[in-house]
């Protein structure tokens, strides 16, 4: 089976035009970066009880060493396409998401990071009155596009955001933002392995799983649908979200 670099990727997307600055002052692309993303979450309220993990590989026997529950999966993979025929429903439903629209840059791995908060065991942890708390109940009874809106003016998450960048310790932007690779989530809902891509219409359903097994289904179908496609790219990474070490 296929191991993965542990070399920092950085989270990467097809440009897309921000709203009143440039690509390289608003929503610039964050490292796959366990500790980059567990600052993130933590800036925006999510309890230290919780943290992003690297998961160095896909066999059985280094899932095993992943901190368990575990409680989502982010993938980040080369290559992303945009499905803007609709954005799907949205509203109240199970589970939550989000659709990354135009003026959101390269915050594919920010959008990543909410899909594993808002869909987990960790939402519970959200400090009140936190930036992601708002954030959350201002979006939960709003349709998918309109979650997309409301993130591009939270001021209080792309500051957030802005500073992880800073903490990254590696970039793949080119000098006009351009990047190659996309985060996604996996999470577990209503009995279901779920995979929120915020450049597509919907979540898409992957089929049957539950909390205990969601790392192991997420990884065969992390192999089936993304790395199998391209046997010839080693830029992948993957994180799951779990408890925080001692």
């Amino acid at each position: 089976s296929r191991h993965f670099c542990t070399e920092l990727f950085s989270a990467l997307l097809h440009p897309l035009p921000a709203l009143g600055a440039s690509m390289t002052e608003r929503w610039r692309a964050l490292e796959s970066n366990p500790d980059v993303l567990t600052g993130f979450i933590r800036k925006v309220g999510v309890s230290s009880d919780y943290q992003f993990h690297d998961v160095f590989g896909l066999d059985e026997e280094l899932l095993m060493m992943i901190p368990q529950p575990c409680h989502a999966v982010i993938l980040l993979f080369p290559g992303a396409e945009r499905d803007d025929q609709t954005t799907g429903e949205g509203g109240a439903k199970d589970p939550f998401f989000l659709y990354q629209v135009k003026g959101l840059g390269n915050a594919c791995g920010t959008i990543a990071a909410i899909h594993s908060v808002a869909n987990s065991q960790a939402a519970s942890s959200v400090a009140p009155a936190s930036a992601l708390d708002t954030y959350l109940k201002a979006a939960k009874e709003v349709q998918a596009e309109q979650r997309g809106q409301l993130l591009l003016s939270n001021d209080a998450i792309q500051q957030a955001h802005d500073a992880m960048v800073s903490e990254g310790q590696t970039s793949s932007e080119g000098a006009d933002g351009n990047v190659d690779f996309h985060f996604v989530s996996f999470v577990h809902s209503s009995g279901s392995l779920f995979e929120l891509d915020g450049l597509r219409a919907a979540p898409i359903n992957r089929g049957p799983t539950t909390p205990d097994d969601l790392l192991k289904d997420a990884a065969k179908v992390i192999q089936e649908q993304h790395i199998a496609k391209k046997p010839d790219m080693v830029s992948f990474a993957v994180l799951s979200l779990g408890a925080a070490e001692a």
